[in-house]
């Protein structure tokens, strides 16, 4: 998808290799994965996109902080 379409669409700052830390948490962390019958609640959703944010550069660390926050709301109100 082009980025003009992806910032329209998606509400996460995340870079790809973030978002593949998140996915790879989902299913390997070993505190914050999904249960053996693959629900995740939110809680764990946002401390896996915090944790991929700790590589972020400092100009960008804060907005995706944020991000973090609004993005699990988001999901929230979806439920």
């Amino acid at each position: 998808m082009p980025l003009s379409e992806t910032k329209q669409h998606s509400p996460i700052a995340f870079t790809d290799h973030q978002m593949n830390q998140v996915t790879s948490g989902y299913y390997y962390d070993k505190h914050f994965s999904r249960s053996s019958d693959g629900f995740i609640d939110l809680w764990k959703v946002y401390n896996l996109l915090t944790g991929a944010n700790k590589s972020s550069y400092i100009d960008k660390y804060l907005e995706r902080s944020v991000n973090a926050v609004t993005a699990t709301r988001l999901l929230s109100e979806q439920l």
